[in-house]
């Protein structure tokens, strides 16, 4: 099968506190399982050992981390419904990752809509005095803008598959801010930041990616 006879499609997902100790390097193993269960003619790379050809275009997130949108190139090779795909998707996902949507994307190279940033929630169950100004000076420095979060806000992001995430967090992090950390070459780990500010050994800390910043110009 020809590159130009193969049908790309972006799958955009939530990888939640139930999987948040999932290794990068494992969770392309079981996103490699989850094209195969879905029983779609996915298209596999050639050779001796074939697999699933895939690309994995959000940065890889650090062990612990929990995010909201993961996304990840696939090929089949035939075209299919978006919904048809999605509902295969939705009946194959493990535990601790959730489908947000299926997309039909133009080329499985190029990203049609690249982020300039990430914004992260992160979390703290300590509201010690002082720490957000500390954290916001912190940011500056690093040239990365963050905000101290109210806590209604905060409590928007998904974090629990099964359970009230709006609940969770309310009842577990009397404290949070946003940060939006660039992608590329700029890009600065949130916790590189929070770490100097905050000991991880006295404050339990847990980083969330609430979603993409994209480029002005274009459209999610």
């Amino acid at each position: 099968m020809t590159e130009d006879t193969r049908v790309p499609y972006r799958i955009r997902f939530a990888r939640l506190w139930e999987a948040r100790f999932i290794s990068h390097l494992d969770l392309m193993r079981a996103f490699m399982r989850l094209l195969r269960r879905t029983g779609l003619p996915i298209y596999f790379s050639e050779g001796f050992n074939p697999k699933p050809k895939i690309s994995y275009r959000t940065m890889p997130l650090s062990s612990g981390h929990t995010s909201e949108c993961e996304r990840v190139f696939f090929q089949l090779m035939e075209e299919l419904p978006e919904t048809e795909v999605e509902r295969a998707f939705a009946a194959a996902m493990p535990p601790g990752l959730v489908l947000d949507s299926i997309r039909r994307v133009r080329s499985a190279k190029k990203d049609e809509n690249p982020p300039k940033a990430m914004q992260y929630y992160i979390y703290f169950t300590d509201a010690a005095d002082g720490i957000g100004e500390r954290l916001l000076r912190a940011a500056r420095d690093e040239n990365v803008q963050m905000e101290v979060l109210d806590m209604e806000t905060a409590a928007v992001a998904i974090l629990l598959e099964k359970g009230d995430s709006s609940e969770f967090i309310k009842n577990t992090f009397p404290f949070a801010v946003s940060a939006a950390t660039p992608v590329g070459n700029d890009y600065v780990r949130p916790d590189r930041i929070v770490e100097k500010v905050v000991d991880p050994e006295k404050i339990i800390i847990h980083y969330h990616r609430r979603k993409e910043i994209i480029r002005q110009s274009q459209k999610r």
